[in-house]
């Protein structure tokens, strides 16, 4: 229901070009060591391209921004976009860090957001002054800590070894000054 919210809004918003930043340096990363990545991080960043097709985005390549596991990568990553007028409408952030750290790559080279651009982060558990400001969603983080217990559980009982046991739990969406 959340990303149904975000679409609709999108749509009345009249967007159609959205980038995804994520932490890792392959959207299509699975089982390789990095750095920057956990199986998690590619799963969410997957989920979020997949359900933002459902709704009937698209994606070009360039606006899937990976490796954006600092502000300085994001930063030259922007500039890149931004000297060559290639900057999505909304940037759908990993979570609510990669989400400030765009905003303030985007307003140090002159982009203002979200007159220019739209930014929305994705756990709302950033305490600072964008705190308040940031587009998000609300992470359910109590029921998924008591999910991931179960299904550890679950796991441990029938020695299930199987990736695709991992679940999703709803989220809230929590429109602030970033999107508008």
């Amino acid at each position: 229901p959340a990303f149904e919210k975000l679409a609709h809004q999108l749509r009345k918003n009249s967007i159609t070009c959205v980038g995804v930043v994520c932490w890792h340096k392959e959207i299509d990363f699975f089982f390789r060591e990095t750095p920057y990545v956990t199986y998690e991080a590619s799963l969410r960043c997957r989920k979020f391209i997949n359900i933002f097709e459902k709704c009937g985005f698209s994606f070009e390549k360039e606006h899937i921004l990976t490796d954006c596991c600092s502000y300085y990568n994001i930063y030259h990553t922007l500039a890149s976009l931004i000297r060559r007028k290639r900057l999505p409408e909304l940037l759908f952030c990993q979570n609510d860090q990669i989400a400030v750290w765009c905003i303030q790559a985007l307003e140090r080279q002159g982009i203002r957001v979200p007159e220019d651009i739209a930014v929305i982060g994705c756990d709302n558990c950033y305490s600072s002054p964008w705190g308040d400001r940031l587009t998000s969603f609300d992470m359910p983080f109590y029921e998924l800590g008591g999910a991931a217990v179960d299904l550890i559980e679950e796991i441990r009982l029938k020695e299930i070894h199987d990736l695709e046991l991992l679940r999703t739990s709803p989220a809230e969406l929590s429109i602030k000054e970033t999107f508008t």
